[in-house]
Formats: C-alpha cells, sequence, structure tokens
C-alpha cells in the first residue's frame, strides 16, 4: 500500500468518526443512554436470562405548560455502571451477581411534579 493511499484511509476515518460523532450529538443521544445501550448488548451476550426489554435506558424531560422542564428520567445504569458491566467478563458479570442487579435496575426519576413522584435509585448494579 503507497504511503497516498494510507493517508487517505487515515483522513477517511477521521472524517467518519467526527461525522457520527456530530451524528450522535446532533440526534439528541446522551451519552449515558449509548453506554447504557452497550451495557445492554454486553448483558444479553454473557446472561443467559437478561431481559433486555425491561431495562430502560432512555433519557426524558416531563415539561409544563410553558415548556419548562419539571423532572428528568435517567437511564436504568449509570455511566459508570455501563462501563462496569461493558469491561466485565462474562464469568464475573455473572459470578459477581451484576446481571441479576442489572436485571431489577430502574431509571432514576427526579422532579417536582406531584403526577410522579421522585424516586431513589436502585441499589448499584457494580460494588
Amino acid at each position: 500500500m503507497s504511503p497516498a493511499s494510507r493517508s487517505r484511509g487515515g483522513i477517511v476515518a477521521v472524517v467518519l468518526g467526527v461525522i457520527i460523532t456530530l451524528g450522535l450529538s446532533c440526534n439528541g443521544f446522551r451519552e449515558d443512554e449509548v453506554e447504557c445501550e452497550q451495557a445492554v448488548n454486553r448483558l444479553k451476550e454473557c446472561c443467559p436470562s437478561f431481559i433486555t426489554q425491561q431495562l430502560d435506558c432512555g433519557y426524558s424531560e416531563r415539561l409544563d405548560c410553558s415548556d419548562n422542564v419539571t423532572g428528568r428520567q435517567y437511564p436504568a445504569l449509570s455511566l459508570d455502571e455501563s462501563r462496569c458491566v461493558q469491561s466485565g467478563g462474562c464469568a464475573d458479570l455473572v459470578a459477581n451477581g451484576i446481571c441479576e442487579r442489572a436485571q431489577r435496575a430502574r431509571p432514576t426519576v427526579t422532579g417536582t411534579s406531584s403526577s410522579t413522584p421522585s424516586r431513589a435509585p436502585t441499589e448499584p448494579v457494580c460494588r
């Protein structure tokens, strides 16, 4: 491969990386949502009975009539928990109970709306 071909390949890789990053940020995907989804894929690979549909990785905001944010719902797995799951070996995830705790994880809800009370986060997935 010629030096010019390698240079073009490197430029293409950088341009693709920038486009993907901009695409994610412009579409409103948050880092905690993306990391949580990647952790769910890892849990699906490693945990035999893991039900992916039960783990909510979405972020959302509740708005009042004036479009003021009155509450937020964060992904069921925090950034640290998502990264812990992604870096763990399958045997470790199962043996250390991470599969079970992740299955029980629920989104953290904050806010002052009387229709949806604030809820404390569930037990830590990674200890």
